[in-house]
């Protein structure tokens, strides 16, 4: 049977996202009855406190990024400690593990140190978040584009064919070149863009102002770029490529917070 240092260095393995072998490691060594205290969370039993092990969860690419202790056994508690890299929402989290008589973990708290953030800095997209952007449609998270319509009432819509086209700038295709989100630019260019990811729990918000793009060589590398399915709404390419230059972003991806801000002019 694994000591209890084997154990928490198993579920800590689980807890930073390291994927299903980790997450079956760690079920291992708990027990059916355990409860699990996170504020503002509290688990009760295996089957939930496992859930919490597996998958994406927020926070677990700045786990897994952190500086973990060696676990420090008092008995049936064993506590450890990881430190968070700088500008990180936690500080450090703590993780105390109590034991049943049969070995198997029964009770978890985590308690964390809330950290600062540091400031935003400029716009610049890394190459993870223009995957996630790239990819949305078949990850099933297509984009929601924000724009004020005529009446100054708030319009949405949701666009397949949204691409990273560089560091600071998206764009997606309008099939309509006369549509009332190119309307729009007239009286209010700015527009906002939602990525959001429910079961890896990523979200990002893109703001910026929009423009119709006319270089040939960008809008073909944008239609050609983008899915086949967008492709086939548009097979004469008559539409109108939409590019945004960006102006901030802000959310959470599975490594850590996104903060992006340019001065204003």
């Amino acid at each position: 049977m694994a000591t209890k240092a084997e154990a928490v260095r198993d579920y800590v393995r689980a807890f930073c996202g390291e994927g299903d072998a980790a997450s079956q490691a760690a079920a291992k060594h708990i027990a059916e009855d355990v409860d699990l205290v996170s504020p503002p969370l509290h688990v009760y039993g295996k089957a939930g406190v496992v859930e919490r092990l597996s998958g994406h969860w927020p926070g677990m690419g700045m786990y897994a990024a952190g500086n973990w202790s060696e676990p420090r056994e008092d008995g049936h508690v064993v506590t450890i400690r990881g430190e968070m890299k700088p500008g990180m929402p936690a500080q450090a989290v703590s993780l105390t593990f109590t034991f049943n008589d049969s070995g198997l973990i029964q009770h978890v708290e985590a308690v964390q140190t809330r950290g600062t953030p540091p400031p935003p800095g400029p716009v610049r997209l890394t190459d993870d978040i223009k995957q996630l952007v790239n990819n949305s449609l078949e990850d099933d998270s297509p984009m929601v584009v924000g724009y004020m319509g005529p009446d100054g009432q708030p319009q949405l819509s949701l666009r397949g064919s949204m691409r990273a086209i560089g560091d600071t700038q998206l764009a997606f295709w309008v099939r309509n070149p006369q549509g009332g989100i190119v309307k729009a630019l007239d009286y209010n260019p700015r527009i906002t863009v939602l990525y959001r990811d429910t079961p890896n729990r990523v979200n990002m918000l893109f703001q910026g102002k929009g423009r119709v793009e006319t270089d040939e060589k960008i809008r073909n590398h944008v239609f050609e770029t983008m899915p086949q399915i967008e492709q086939d709404h548009d097979e004469p390419r008559k539409g109108a490529c939409m590019v945004v230059d960006l102006e901030s972003v802000n959310g959470a991806t599975f490594a850590g917070p996104v903060r992006m801000a340019n001065p204003k002019a």
